[in-house]
């Protein structure tokens, strides 16, 4: 009895350590993977923070641009509007040496106007 209780404390003590190595193979596994998720995880963050700012860049002068566009807008409808005004029309006629009409002459809807 004496040599089974050895023989079995013997086997116990191995699979004790091969599952120590086992474990420690196995931490290694773990650790090595963690740090490359960890890698790989800082890496995409990086390139999304970049990503970001660059894009926050484009859009602010994009808006630059957009009051650009806007104030010129603004420009162009002050001078139409000016161009269109009764004031500046009466100058215009005067400059182009224009006659005012003295008499009107309307058409009759039944005068035929061209024929085939």
């Amino acid at each position: 009895m004496t040599k089974y209780c050895t023989s079995n404390n013997k086997s116990t003590r191995k699979s004790k350590v091969a599952k120590k190595k086992n474990l420690f193979n196995n931490r290694k596994i773990l650790s090595f993977l963690l740090i490359v998720v960890s890698v790989v995880s800082i890496g995409f963050y990086l390139f999304s923070v970049n990503n970001l700012s660059t894009k926050g860049y484009e859009i602010r002068d994009l808006e630059k641009q957009v009051a650009e566009l806007t104030d010129t807008n603004h420009k162009l409808e002050l001078q139409m509007y000016q161009l269109q005004s009764m004031q500046n029309i009466s100058e215009r006629v005067g400059q182009e040496n224009f006659v005012e009409n003295t008499s009107i002459y309307y058409l009759d809807s039944s005068t035929v106007f061209a024929q085939r």
